[in-house]
């Protein structure tokens, strides 16, 4: 892992976290595998740096005072759609993962968390969508989802929609849980067309809607792997219709 990282000792990552200690550890451990931090005691610091420094990462506490990490990202957001690179740590989640994600973060992680999920997690977000789709998953899915849509459209109003990272699905049932990798062939088609999306992801969230008829489950989906045959056309889809979503939730 620290060979990996050591390749992309360019990168430049911005720290957001209001516990000085805990910034300090940070700042130490990222700079020992060779890269470039900048620190910030609250969101507004944060904002200042932002505006005169390059920043390819920003990794920033979620409940701050004055200013929270989604008001962070937010302002992130509203400059550019995908760029720095934005993820959230926490211990106590004042917000819900599906909103995370929507709003444009592309990840989260629980304090404490493993160094070595956040620095693999940082090496691929660095990564085109090329190169990181292209990704053959080493362990098995649990499942697999298989769908089929009268439309062939991206964007399926209560049913599916496509972003820069992922997707959300509406399903009947689910057998996975959170975090879980599952495989996925989804089929979009019309009298004249007929799509493939066949791949591998992780459910990053998870929510059970209440309703009287057929049960109703929404999931969001951070997509690992794409086969060749659909990579292409999903990817130039996606650049074709930026969003800021990076996994959307409706």
């Amino acid at each position: 892992m620290r060979g990996k990282m050591q390749l992309n000792q360019n990168l430049t990552i911005l720290v957001v976290e209001d516990e000085p200690d805990l910034l300090e550890m940070i700042t130490v451990t990222f700079s020992a595998f060779g890269l470039k931090v900048l620190k910030a005691k609250d969101a507004k610091r944060a904002c200042e740096i932002l505006q005169i420094n390059p920043v390819d990462i920003v990794v920033t506490d979620v409940g701050m005072p004055k200013k929270t990490g989604l008001e962070l990202l937010k302002w992130i957001r509203l400059k550019n759609i995908d760029t720095p690179k934005v993820f959230f740590m926490t211990g106590v989640l004042d917000f819900s993962s599906d909103e995370i994600f929507e709003y444009g973060a592309d990840g989260l992680f629980l304090k404490p968390f493993n160094t070595r999920t956040v620095l693999d997690a940082l090496r691929k977000c660095v990564l085109t969508q090329e190169e990181r789709w292209s990704i053959f998953p080493i362990l098995p899915p649990v499942t697999q989802i298989n769908l089929t849509f009268s439309r062939v459209a991206f964007t399926i109003e209560g049913e599916f929609r496509l972003s820069r990272g992922g997707f959300f699905i509406q399903l009947g049932h689910i057998d996975f849980k959170l975090n879980d990798l599952i495989s996925f062939e989804l089929v979009f088609s019309d009298p004249v067309k007929n799509l493939k999306m066949i791949g591998t992801g992780y459910v990053k969230w998870i929510l059970k809607e209440p309703t009287n008829l057929l049960p109703k489950v929404r999931v969001g989906v951070e997509i690992s792997y794409l086969e060749g045959s659909c990579r292409k056309e999903i990817i130039e889809w996606t650049q074709k219709n930026p969003q800021i979503s990076y996994i959307p939730n409706r």
